[in-house]
């Protein structure tokens, strides 16, 4: 085999191989001309041949698919999600496959089942082929636990946050690093000593989870910052990643434990909760027509504006509390929201999340424009200047907790700012919005807008936007809410 690598697979600037893709699909308006989708998947390995092997499963599957399903748009969504399934089983590092199969009930050879889904497939021979070679020259190193390297816990998460520094954003980094620091902290004070990975054991795992959920009635109690259920499942999805990690590195580890841990995930039951129902109709009347708002009773800036930017665009806390002056502009002859990670104190949650959003009509009937040209005129460069993220979590954690709180003090339970996200999203969707105008509002990730972005001119899409947020109304007598440049806000912020 040559040096050379062929053209589907990359390599990023910390030398992981990605694997890359071009799929040729027919426009959606029918014109005899196709366009070209980019579809890129990060292979997680820095070795040539291990990245070689895995891209050769992904190519065969991409060229199957991109047969049967690519050739029109109504199935490309369809076609991404059987792509899906193709890599659950054909596409994960071979190191990983018999723990796959471990999880599975009544399996008792992972080959054979193995064998049995490539056939019913018809999967190239070459691709199996592949597949028993790696297995073969590597069965005597899987089979003998004395080449497993035994490990001290705190040494492996040190190097495991290390390798997350380069790899992820540096507010994702954060709370990867507090979760697993958590993690380690309490294992330790179980085992009562520093302890090595292979000695890890189920009931330190329970015992992890035990704190974490006494960790959250505490704060509850306390009337502090409160930790709900998905941020317990965070911290458990951040702790499977390091076993996974652990694994993949042939350390001597129970895999066990990884497979008891996504268990205990699995028990704690959906966090897919009220607040993603959305809020209905007579929440929102309570939200804005609350004696703060018809009394103009605010003494901050972003409690007034947050909470109606949000009702209006679905956009997430953080995205708009880190609005600068200038990500306030027009965009041919309309007002709109231009959200984005542009400056050094500023991010987005995906790439997804980058979009250009119209301003509905009703925000600039309430004064949003007058009151972003009073801030410019006071010098200052940010929508909110007094909205500050926390110097350890990267996040605004005081104005989301703030906030939250005046929302669940009107008695509306496990609701928050994220809700106005669902609620948008269920009202395009009663509306019949086109799922790839609603996306690009709110910054969802689909193959809709991503087809979507490719066939619509900058002009075009937000001449959409404009005609679906006309569609946007409230049963809310928004005349009611007192005028911002009269509430006390701005005296408290001095802008007077």
């Amino acid at each position: 085999m040559t040096n050379s690598s062929p053209s589907y697979i990359t390599k990023n600037k910390f030398g992981v191989y990605y694997f890359q893709y071009s799929l040729k699909i027919i426009r959606s308006d029918n014109n005899s001309k196709y366009q070209r989708v980019l579809y890129r998947k990060s292979l997680r390995t820095k070795e040539r041949r291990k990245a070689l092997l895995l891209s050769r499963f992904l190519w065969l599957a991409m060229t199957k698919i991109e047969k049967k399903y690519f050739s029109n748009v109504v199935d490309y969504q369809k076609a991404m999600g059987l792509l899906a399934q193709y890599e659950a089983i054909q596409c994960e590092s071979w190191e990983d496959a018999q723990k796959f199969f471990d999880e599975l009930d009544d399996i008792t050879s992972s080959d054979s089942l193995y064998l049995e889904f490539a056939e019913k497939e018809k999967i190239n021979e070459i691709a199996l082929h592949s597949y028993h070679q790696f297995t073969t020259n590597n069965s005597s190193f899987f089979s003998n636990s004395e080449n497993l390297k035994d490990e001290n816990l705190s040494i492996l998460v040190e190097k495991w946050l290390e390798i997350k520094n380069q790899q992820i954003k540096k507010t994702s980094f954060i709370s990867a690093k507090q979760r697993i620091i958590f993690f380690q902290e309490q294992l330790l004070e179980f085992a009562r000593k520093d302890l090595n990975v292979s000695e890890i054991t189920f009931e330190m795992i329970d015992h992890y989870v035990e704190r974490l959920k006494s960790k959250a009635k505490f704060e509850k109690s306390a009337n502090n910052s409160l930790i709900g259920l998905q941020t317990i499942k965070a911290h458990l999805t951040n702790t499977s990643e390091f076993f996974d990690w652990i694994v993949k590195r042939f350390y001597k580890f129970n895999s066990q434990c990884s497979v008891y841990l996504k268990t205990k995930k699995e028990d704690l039951g959906s966090s897919e909760s009220k607040e993603k129902e959305g809020f209905t109709s007579e929440e929102l009347k309570k939200i804005f027509t609350a004696k703060a708002y018809l009394e103009g009773t605010y003494s901050r800036s972003a409690d007034y504006w947050i909470k109606l930017i949000a009702l209006f665009t679905g956009a997430r806390l953080s995205e708009i509390a880190q609005l600068e002056l200038d990500d306030i502009k027009q965009v041919t002859g309309t007002w709109c929201f231009d959200i984005n990670e542009d400056g050094d104190d500023k991010s987005i949650k995906k790439k997804t999340s980058k979009r250009v959003t119209v301003i509905h009509e009703q925000l600039i009937k309430l004064g949003i424009i007058d009151y972003v040209n009073l801030m410019r005129k006071k010098k200052y460069t940010r929508l909110f200047p007094n909205e500050l993220k926390n110097e350890k979590s990267g996040k605004f954690g005081a104005t989301t907790q703030r906030i939250n709180r005046s929302i669940q003090a009107l008695g509306i339970v496990d609701k928050g700012t994220h809700t106005f996200r669902h609620t948008i999203k269920t009202i395009f969707d009663d509306l019949a919005v086109d799922n790839s105008v609603s996306d690009s509002i709110c910054g969802w990730a689909s193959s809709s807008r991503s087809v979507g972005d490719k066939h619509y001119s900058h002009t075009h899409r937000i001449e959409l936007q404009k005609k679906a947020m006309d569609l946007l109304k409230f049963d809310i007598d928004f005349s009611n809410i007192q005028i911002w440049n009269k509430c006390k806000f701005m005296k408290t912020e001095n802008l007077i």
